[in-house]
């Protein structure tokens, strides 16, 4: 049976708060106004003022907390690929003398930014999910206990931080978490007090407590604006399912983005920014911190949390040795980021077609392509070419050019070395073709 880790183990001692420089506060503040005056004033010049602040600023070091195994890598991000950030948020359980013992992540979402289409995603992963923790991350000691228990990956992060926490989901994935936000539930409270509360509708009683947690939940039934402790309470009820408590998760994060994109709240930046750079621990460099909110206010003009494409990977209900398990649909799994992550999938009600022409040589490389994006929806036809190309390129017909980076990428993937150009032609066969070279075969093997 999966015991939680022992109280005398990396991950017991106390986290001690981060301490970010003032000089990242101003940094924060200023882009924080930048992006209320995007909605304001227009995005274009509130991009042009984040920017600005960019220059000269430097990457901090970041060193492990105590507790943390490792410090938490730096994931190198490519200028076309989705920059995806974890999002943990922990909490502490009490330990028979009272003390504060390992923290777990209570909250695991994986929010991914694409920058071809704009698009922003958030992945939910439940916290009961069974997952193989990469047993670099660890030291011996809980080399031996994973190898002997299975685990949930709310475990990752009493193992060792965020960096744990990384590598499981990257590997459960398979897809690169490049940055991590960390916040504890003070901050989540003080912060939604501080942005004025949120509007939620409680749809039935709701009741639970769990001393061992510091837990406790009283909400009646109705709609209203819910206080930081109400919506904490309403994020955390657990009587139901982990599933619809992740529901409620995104509900209070969408509320928390209607909320911040009212004026209303200008007067209360300085206290947000203040709770934020005091509570909320990431690995996020200054200029991307800046880059982000930039990217924030660019989009915030007209902007709705709707627009913002939540999920949760699939899976199924799981006992192994008496312990509940949430075991995760590793094909549905993998559609799943194709879609939310990679975008691979067309819009709705959109038909795309694609010319795949095998330039690769004996082997069938095209008509492996051509099965993939079958599988993502799209309509597909291959031709064999009899002289044999080096280099993998996509060629943009008409139609949406974005569509055709988006495929781009994802050969490059696999190739690293597609090339896309836009050859307008109103009678070609289909919107995009895909000359498949023999660079495909050779990073394949």
């Amino acid at each position: 049976m999966v015991q939680s880790p022992s109280s005398s183990g990396p991950g017991a001692a106390e986290q001690r708060r981060p301490r970010l420089s003032s000089r990242r506060r101003r940094i924060l503040l200023t882009a924080a106004y930048v992006a209320v005056a995007a909605v304001a004033f227009g995005a274009s010049l509130a991009f042009t003022m984040a920017w600005r602040l960019v220059s000269g600023l430097t990457v901090d070091e970041e060193q492990p907390e105590p507790g943390d195994v490792v410090a938490p890598p730096r994931v190198e991000v490519r200028p076309d690929e989705p920059f995806n950030i974890l999002i943990l948020g922990t909490d502490a359980g009490l330990l028979e003398d009272g003390r504060r013992g390992a923290r777990r992540s209570d909250t695991m979402m994986l929010a991914s930014y694409d920058p071809l289409t704009g698009g922003l995603s958030i992945l939910s992963i439940p916290r009961d999910t069974y997952v193989e923790i990469p047993l670099d991350r660890l030291d011996e000691q809980l080399h031996r206990y994973i190898r002997e228990n299975p685990t949930k990956i709310t475990h990752a992060h009493a193992f060792g931080g965020p960096a744990v926490s990384m590598a499981a989901v990257s590997h459960l994935l398979n897809v690169p978490v490049h940055r991590y936000v960390r916040v504890n539930l003070e901050a989540f409270v003080n912060i939604v007090d501080l942005m004025g509360g949120v509007y939620i509708c409680v749809p039935k009683p709701m009741h639970y407590e769990d001393p061992y947690q510091n837990l406790y939940i009283h909400l009646q039934p109705g709609c209203r604006v819910l206080n930081g402790n109400e919506a904490m309470q309403y994020a955390r009820y657990r009587q139901d399912s982990d599933l619809a408590r992740i529901a409620r998760q995104q509900e209070i994060l969408r509320a928390l983005v209607q909320r911040g994109l009212d004026l209303g709240i200008i007067p209360r930046l300085g206290q947000i920014v203040d709770e934020i750079v005091r509570q909320v621990d990431t690995n996020l460099s200054e200029s991307e911190l800046v880059h982000l909110v930039a990217v924030a206010g660019r989009m915030a003009a007209g902007f709705s949390p709707d627009e913002i494409v939540m999920n949760t990977i699939p899976g199924r209900d799981g006992w192994m040795n008496g312990v509940y398990y949430w075991l995760h649909d590793e094909e549905g799994t993998r559609q799943l980021v194709d879609a939310l992550i990679w975008r691979l999938t067309p819009p709705p009600d959109t038909v795309v077609q694609v010319l795949v022409r095998d330039a690769s040589g004996p082997g069938g490389a095209g008509s492996r392509v051509a099965e993939s994006l079958r599988q993502h929806g799209y309509n597909v036809e291959v031709v064999v070419d009899e002289v044999p190309v080096d280099e993998t390129i996509v060629l943009i017909h008409h139609g949406d050019e974005t569509m055709g980076k988006v495929l781009a990428r994802a050969i490059v993937n696999q190739t690293a070395t597609a090339r896309v150009y836009a050859e307008p032609d109103d009678s070609a066969p289909a919107d995009i073709t895909i000359v498949v070279g023999r660079d495909y075969v050779q990073n394949q093997q």
